[in-house]
């Protein structure tokens, strides 16, 4: 009676499928846009005191773009009505 019990453990065990391993979601490794770079700038009025600013690499791209293109805009309006020397 014993091995027939245990013969049908063993069958019962292979019978069942396997639960199925599903793939581990993977991490993602932020792109290089998207890591983060801090900068620190020294505040206006202290000698000492320094701000310490954290943006990811496409939000410091944005920033230097709209302040190239700001200061382009001014400088076109400054000198589209000054005379020509």
């Amino acid at each position: 009676m014993r091995s027939f019990t245990l013969s049908i453990i063993i069958l019962a065990s292979f019978s069942t499928p396997a639960p199925s391993m599903a793939p581990m979601p993977s991490v993602k490794e932020p792109s290089d846009m998207e890591s983060v770079v801090c900068r620190r700038y020294n505040v206006v009025g202290s000698r000492v005191r320094k701000e310490r600013i954290c943006m990811t690499k496409r939000e410091w791209v944005k920033l230097q773009n709209g302040t190239r293109d700001g200061v382009q805009d001014y400088l076109t309006r400054a000198t589209a009505g000054a005379p020509r020397s």
